[in-house]
């Protein structure tokens, strides 16, 4: 049997590379509105200095919203990347059975959407998440698996054989 990870050692990576860009890109959109602003306050001259205080609250506006998005995706990126090295780095359960991913979504504020995952065995029925970004790829795998569960988060399947 092949035992499929969802996350990898190369996603792990990717997504630190990831992280790593949106942070970078927000602090710099960040200096870069700063420096404008600084800029802006030294070219000042008493005659200019209406136009130059409406031009600094304009940039430091445009750069907020800016950067709230930068950081937004990098805090996104920083949870996906938590969740990962969790169910990478903790030793996973296994649940055996026919398994039905579900289309009963789960928004958990800060950590991101996840998907019910039902494992029945006979009349035993276990009831996992999937995170949203990995669903289809445990629903093309197929109807019989063996699902690692870290904390009751899908870690990793196989293939289990009919018979």
């Amino acid at each position: 049997m092949n035992r499929t990870e969802l996350y990898t050692a190369a996603d792990l990576t990717r997504l630190e590379k990831r992280n790593t860009l949106w942070t970078a890109m927000a602090v710099a959109v960040a200096c870069a509105g700063l420096a404008a602003c600084v800029v802006l306050c030294c070219l000042t001259t008493t005659a200019t200095a209406r136009q130059m205080e409406r031009d600094v609250i304009l940039i430091s506006i445009a750069v907020g919203w800016l950067d709230i998005g930068l950081w937004s995706a990098a805090a996104a990126t920083k949870r996906e990347l938590r969740h990962a090295r969790m169910l990478r780095e903790e030793e996973p359960t296994a649940y055996a059975g026919r398994v039905t991913v579900t289309d009963r979504r789960l928004r958990i504020p800060g950590a991101g959407v996840f998907y019910h995952v039902e494992v029945a065995e006979g009349a035993d029925v276990r009831r996992l998440r999937i995170i949203e970004q990995r669903r289809r790829q445990l629903r093309s795998a197929g109807e019989r698996l063996t699902l690692y569960a870290v904390h009751g988060y899908v870690a990793a399947y196989e293939v289990t054989p009919c018979g």
